[in-house]
Parts: structure tokens; C-alpha cells; sequence
């Protein structure tokens, strides 16, 4: 009986206030969950036939040593990707990020799982900035994609500093930004660790460059990159 109440009250909610698609704004139907079904087609689409980590791999060429890189979507703006993004980000919706996440990582666990990863560190944002948006988009993925490959999410990363939004920033900007924004806590319990760090959208390498510098610089044994979209250009 309670069941039954419970179901029916989540049906009327659904009637009176229906969800609408994260990314194309239409409304769900009654078995689609935050995305609609043409939405979803386009994502399972998106990058099919591209090797999106190389692209990662050879922005940082000369920069940082990268062991794997892997990106599930191809950002364009505009698009698709940088609409479910805006969602995640600035809607608050942290179901919907760890949901698309664990759906990718699910089609990508052969090539994650080769990765061989002791931790699994989320590029961090600034508490404050947190504080503002609720959480942290890069801990939510890292979230989805630890339940594919069964390794921890630590936290030993941290932002130091608060720093401005990279959208609008030119590459030389974006490195002046987060250059030292970055700090490693507690390098002990990283030290020959084989780290997988995950950031949501990958354009000229700064943040991760920033992320990277300062994990190697404490010891960590390899660094591998995992994020959710990679911008083609």
C-alpha cells in the first residue's frame, strides 16, 4: 500500500511538473530520465570513430608525461555537449553528471579498465566556488567512472586559489590563471601512486598541465587523463 502511494505521488508530481530534456529543453516522457531518447542518440554518436584521447595526448606533448588519456565526447559550442555541460554546471545537477558519466564509462570499460589505476583524483575548485555551485562537477564524473573501475576518489588535490572562469581566456590566459593554483596534501599517501585525474572539458591543457605539474612533482608514479568532453580545435 505504501508502495502503491508512493508511485502514485510520483506519478501526479510528474503530471504536474513534468522535466523537461537536460539538453534540447523538450519535455521526458514517462521512461526517460533527465536526457530524451534523441538526445541520447546523438551522445552514443558523438566522437564514434575519433581517437578523442590522442588529441589530449598531443596537446600536452612537450608539457607533462600523460600514460593514457581518454575523452568520451567531442565538445563544439553550441552543441549538444556543451548544453548537457551547461546543465551539470549551472543547474546544479549532480544526478545528471554522475548518471551520463557511469552510461559513457559503461561503453568505454575496456579501455578504462587497461588504465590500471591505484587513485582517482577530480580536478578541484576553489571551496568557494564550490560553495556557490553545491559541488563539484570533476568529483561527480570521477564519482561514475570509480564505480566502472573499481579505484578510490581521493581529495589530496586542492585549489589554492581562487582563480576566474577559463571559457573566454585566451592559452596564454589560461596558463597565467591556474598557474600554482594547485596543491598536493598529504604527497605521502600519492608518492608511486599511478593516478587517474579527471576534469570535465579538456581545451588547451592549462588546468590539467597546472594538476599534473604539481602530482608529479610529488612523487606520483604515472598520470593518466579521463575527462567527459575534449574541445576539436
Amino acid at each position: 500500500m505504501i508502495n502503491f502511494s508512493k508511485a502514485l505521488l510520483s506519478d501526479l508530481g510528474a503530471l504536474m511538473f513534468p522535466e523537461n530534456c537536460s539538453i534540447c529543453r523538450t519535455q521526458l516522457l514517462g521512461n526517460e530520465k533527465h536526457i530524451c531518447i534523441n538526445c541520447q542518440k546523438t551522445l552514443d554518436g558523438n566522437g564514434v570513430g575519433t581517437n578523442l584521447g590522442r588529441l589530449i595526448k598531443n596537446r600536452l606533448a612537450g608539457r607533462i608525461p600523460i600514460d593514457h588519456a581518454i575523452s568520451f565526447l567531442k565538445f563544439e559550442k553550441g552543441g549538444s555537449v556543451q548544453r548537457l555541460l551547461n546543465s551539470i554546471k549551472y543547474k546544479g545537477n549532480k544526478d545528471l553528471a554522475r548518471e551520463v558519466t557511469l552510461r559513457l564509462a559503461l561503453k568505454k570499460q575496456k579501455a578504462l579498465r587497461k588504465l590500471d589505476i591505484d587513485l582517482i583524483l577530480p580536478v578541484p575548485l576553489h571551496f568557494r566556488k564550490e560553495k556557490i555551485r553545491g559541488f563539484n562537477q570533476s568529483r561527480e564524473l570521477a564519482l561514475g567512472i570509480s564505480s566502472v573501475i573499481r579505484a578510490p576518489v581521493g581529495s589530496q588535490l586542492k585549489r589554492v586559489r581562487f582563480t576566474q572562469s577559463q571559457t573566454k581566456k585566451s592559452k596564454a590566459e589560461r596558463w597565467n590563471n591556474v598557474e600554482n593554483a594547485f596543491f598536493a596534501e598529504d604527497p605521502k599517501s600519492i608518492k608511486g601512486k599511478k593516478v587517474l585525474l579527471i576534469d570535465d572539458v579538456f581545451t588547451t591543457g592549462a588546468t590539467i598541465e597546472a594538476c599534473g605539474t604539481e602530482l608529479l612533482k610529488n612523487g606520483i608514479l604515472t598520470l593518466s587523463v579521463v575527462t567527459l568532453a575534449v574541445a576539436d580545435h
